[in-house]
C-alpha cells in the first residue's frame, strides 16, 4: 500500500492510533453540530498547529494540505452561497448563504486536517489494527472486522494520495503554460484515481484466500 506516513518520532507518533482514531471520532461527533464560526475557526487554528508542531516536514505537508484543499473548497462556498441568493434572493439569501458557506468551509477543513494528522503519523499496519480493535463489537452482528478495519484504512489513505496526485498535475500543468489548471486537471485526476483503483482491488485479492477447486 502506498504510504503518506512522515518518517520522524514525534509525539503524535509515540501515541496509540486507536486512541487518534478515538479522538478523531469525538471531535466529528463534538464539530458536526456547531454552527459557531468562532468555535470552528478556532479548531481548524488548533489542527493546523498540530502539524506546525511537528516540525519542518509537519509545516511542509500542511502547505501542501491547504495547497489542494483550499481551491475546491472556496469553489463549494462560492457555490453554496450563490444557491442561497438564487433561492432566497440577494438581501436574504446573501447573509445566511455567507454563514452556510463558511461553515461548511471550516467544518470540512478542520476535519480534513485531523484526518490528515492521523495519516502522517500512523502507519498503515497501526491503523488496520487500531480499527480491526475497535470494530471487534461488530462480529457478533455478522461483520468481519478484518475487512472493515482495512476498507477504512484505505479511505484514510485514497484522500490524502488523491490529494497528492491532484496538486502533481495541476503543477505539470502550470509548467506547460495552462492558464486554468484547476480545470484542466480534472480528467487526468479522474484517469489516475481509475487506475489507482484498479490497482488497489488487483492487491486486495491477492490477499484473499483461494478455494480449492
Amino acid at each position: 500500500m502506498l504510504s503518506l506516513y512522515l518518517g520522524q518520532v514525534t509525539w503524535l507518533h509515540r501515541m496509540p492510533a486507536g486512541w487518534k482514531l478515538l479522538a478523531l471520532a469525538l471531535a466529528s461527533v463534538l464539530l458536526l453540530p456547531v454552527t459557531h464560526l468562532w468555535v470552528l475557526a478556532g479548531s481548524t487554528l488548533l489542527a493546523t498547529l498540530g502539524h506546525i508542531s511537528l516540525g519542518a516536514a509537519g509545516r511542509r505537508r500542511l502547505l501542501i494540505l491547504f495547497k489542494t484543499l483550499l481551491p475546491m473548497l472556496v469553489f463549494l462556498a462560492i457555490a453554496q452561497w450563490l444557491s442561497f441568493v438564487l433561492t432566497l434572493g440577494l438581501e436574504q439569501g446573501n447573509r445566511q448563504g455567507l454563514e452556510q458557506a463558511l461553515t461548511t468551509f471550516f467544518r470540512i477543513l478542520v476535519m480534513v486536517t485531523l484526518a490528515d494528522l492521523i495519516t502522517l503519523s500512523s502507519t498503515s499496519q497501526e491503523l488496520i489494527h487500531a480499527l480491526r480493535f475497535l470494530f471487534t463489537p461488530l462480529r457478533g452482528l455478522g461483520v468481519s472486522s478484518e475487512k472493515l478495519s482495512l476498507a477504512m484504512a484505505l479511505v484514510f489513505r485514497w484522500v490524502s494520495l488523491l490529494k497528492i496526485e491532484w496538486e502533481s498535475i495541476r503543477a505539470s500543468f502550470k509548467v506547460r503554460g495552462c492558464k486554468n489548471p484547476k480545470l484542466s486537471s480534472t480528467t487526468p485526476l479522474l484517469r489516475r484515481a481509475q487506475r489507482m483503483t484498479v490497482t488497489m482491488t488487483d492487491a486486495l485479492r491477492a490477499r484473499e484466500p483461494k478455494s480449492d477447486l
